[in-house]
């Protein structure tokens, strides 16, 4: 029940909108036609005379315009009222609304980095290798929830690796059952989605090896869990991953080609040649 809370919280507060101002200066000249740009608006209240200049005496250098009209007589009021206006309309900015999304980043490692940290450890009442296999299945995929909700911000490239290692771990990658390994398919496919294609192309030109080796993890295990798993839904998944990290490093190597050819690379290699892959169907005796 926990975890089932804690992964809608990390989708609510993705799919948040907070309400924030929006500065927008208004124009400078009125759009009226009907009027000079520098005459107040004809606006007020019903019977009120036409506006009139005044002419000022204070200073012969007029910076401003000044204009009055008489407002109708109130209930009990003997003389008409009169008012005056020196300036146009304010030209300060107005305030409107402004929608801002995804509040979740900020508070990604403080869902995901607790809930790595000892999985392999039996405690009292919890053995998530063991007999807890349903909840472990749950905390995998809340962790997959999670760093997609984090998707192409930084927090994601910062959590994307720990992820990867706890995934690579025997005990979960290679567990005997079918609903840990669907997990682990659904997280390894999240982290995929979840890396900007920049800092997966700067990653691999800086030789940082723990994105690489995580990302080549990913397409080794899943292809190895297409070729000899029997589960069909881990087939499944492990296609869709499959195609992910072929569209990931695409996007990685048309990020780096548009990019100042710095270090002269002309190409990443996340996949290898697919001529000698062989892909079998399970509950076939077809091959791909």
């Amino acid at each position: 029940m926990i975890l089932d809370v804690m992964t809608d919280a990390a989708q609510e507060l993705a799919n948040a909108r907070i309400q924030k101002p929006h500065h927008r200066p208004s124009a400078l000249i009125s759009s009226t036609s009907d009027q000079p740009w520098f005459m107040p608006r004809s606006t007020g209240p019903p019977g009120a005379g036409p506006w009139k200049e005044i002419s000022s005496t204070e200073t012969p250098l007029n910076w401003s315009y000044s204009y009055e009209r008489e407002l109708p007589s109130r209930p009990g009021q003997i003389k008409k009222g009169k008012t005056r206006r020196w300036n146009l309309k304010s030209t300060m900015q107005e305030n409107q609304t402004e929608w801002s999304q995804n509040r979740f980043p900020q508070y990604a490692a403080a869902f995901m980095l607790p809930a790595m940290q000892g999985f392999d450890k039996k405690r009292h009442g919890v053995d998530l290798l063991g007999r807890d296999v349903i909840v472990l299945g749950k905390l995998i995929y809340m962790l997959g929830v999670c760093i997609k909700c984090a998707a192409m911000h930084p927090e994601a490239s910062v959590l994307a690796f720990p992820l990867l290692d706890m995934l690579r771990s025997r005990e979960i990658s290679h567990h005997v059952e079918p609903y840990v390994r669907r997990s682990v398919l659904f997280a390894a496919s999240c982290v995929l989605l979840a890396l900007h294609p920049s800092y997966v192309a700067s990653a691999v030109v800086e030789g940082n090896a723990e994105i690489s080796k995580g990302l080549e993890w990913v397409r080794t295990w899943a292809l190895q869990v297409a070729e000899t798993d029997t589960d069909r839904e881990c087939y499944t998944l492990a296609m869709a991953c499959l195609q992910l990290h072929a569209e990931k490093a695409l996007q990685a190597s048309r990020a780096l080609e548009s990019a100042e050819d710095t270090l002269k690379v002309k190409s990443i290699n996340l996949i290898p040649s697919a001529s000698n892959v062989s892909i079998k169907l399970p509950y076939s005796n077809a091959g791909l």
